[in-house]
């Protein structure tokens, strides 16, 4: 080692540069626990809004919705079709569609910092005045951001698919 064999380096100094460097890997490994802590508390924050999610489209509750989605916000549905987040709104208007149920499986959410991207499979058994039966399974990303005006986190996008089922 290099500390070992330098013969000008004394004991005294060899001790101190241990102590600096296994302090620095102490406050690595605090800082990584912090990492983690912070990741799980983010998960669970996602996890709840995906909640407040599903049961805002199942009774149409615009008001949550609204307060969901950034001002930026974009959806590109299972047609390639784009929705700003007034479009996605107004297709809620009382009558135009209808979720009489959805269930998630299969949820992943990763964080990145200030994003967090999850992916599910969604059952859904629902109308819509304008496309008909949404009834199906829909795989779905939706990216979530803290915004730096009130740190709360945002629907920024989402883009879904309908699986297609083997008959």
């Amino acid at each position: 080692m290099l500390l070992a064999s330098n013969p000008h380096m004394s004991r005294r100094r060899i001790s101190v540069v241990l102590s600096i460097l296994s302090f620095s890997l102490c406050c690595g490994a605090v800082h990584a626990d912090a990492r983690s802590q912070h990741r799980k508390e983010t998960r669970k924050q996602i996890e709840q809004l995906e909640s407040e999610w599903r049961q805002a489209s199942v009774k149409n509750d615009t008001a949550t919705l609204d307060r969901l989605l950034s001002e930026d916000f974009i959806c590109i549905s299972d047609t390639g079709t784009l929705q700003t987040k007034q479009q996605m709104l107004a297709s809620r208007a009382p009558g135009a569609v209808k979720f009489d149920k959805i269930d998630y499986s299969d949820t992943k959410i990763r964080v990145y910092g200030d994003s967090a991207v999850v992916t599910t499979t969604a059952d859904v058994v629902g109308h819509s005045a304008t496309t008909g039966d949404l009834t199906g399974k829909y795989r779905y990303t939706r990216v979530y951001t803290r915004h730096n005006k009130d740190g709360a986190w945002r629907i920024v996008s989402f883009e879904y698919s309908r699986v297609k089922q083997d008959h």
